[in-house]
């Protein structure tokens, strides 16, 4: 099993049309979200413009969860979604994307045809059991505290704005040390 936590100063922070973006993980490690040669990026935007057009991500899955507030997005000037916070939303990175509204979000980007699955999730859960059924699990500390064991026994604080990553993991348990705190949790089975 390998673990690690990003800290908020391990992050990457760029401005796109609607706001800023802050890259929180990139995998091959030597990948530029420019070139698109990545196979995942996790990251967070800030929407900070009532209406804003995504980038173009041809050949890329997308998995999209606001933070905070509700947003609509419209794909191809036809089909309209109201995405609620903490909902998870699966889209082509290639159709043409508007976005109404401003909030804060999380996002999961994957080439296309490069996994079998990927859930993304929001555990507000006093205890929860992490079972080992993805090939890679990361912990998305939006607000607050969580303490992260691992079956090996290991234990971790993570805080606000804080992302852990397990690969190759089989169980573990996560507990939350404050009432308000909330975790994205997203899986992938390559």
């Amino acid at each position: 099993m390998a673990v690690e936590v990003f800290l908020k100063e391990n992050y990457t922070v760029t401005d796109w049309s609607g706001g800023t973006t802050t890259q929180m993980y990139i995998f091959p490690e030597n990948a530029e979200y420019n070139k698109r040669n990545f196979k995942l990026r996790l990251s967070s935007a800030t929407v900070k413009t009532p209406v804003s057009e995504f980038t173009d991500l041809k050949n890329i899955d997308r998995i999209l969860m606001s933070l905070n507030k509700k947003i609509e997005l419209e794909h191809n000037k036809q089909e309209k979604v109201i995405l609620k916070p903490f909902e998870a939303y699966y889209f082509s990175g290639g159709d043409k994307t508007m976005s109404y509204g401003c909030c804060e979000d999380f996002n999961v980007m994957l080439k296309h045809g490069s996994y079998n699955k990927a859930k993304l999730f929001l555990n507000e859960a006093g205890q929860f059991d992490l079972y080992g059924d993805a090939d890679e699990c990361f912990l998305y500390v939006y607000k607050g505290e969580y303490k992260v064991i691992t079956q090996d026994g290991s234990s971790y604080t993570l805080q606000a704005l804080h992302m852990m990553h397990l690969d190759d993991f089989s169980a573990g348990k996560i507990i939350r040390l404050d009432m308000q705190s909330k975790m994205v949790v997203c899986k992938i089975n390559w």
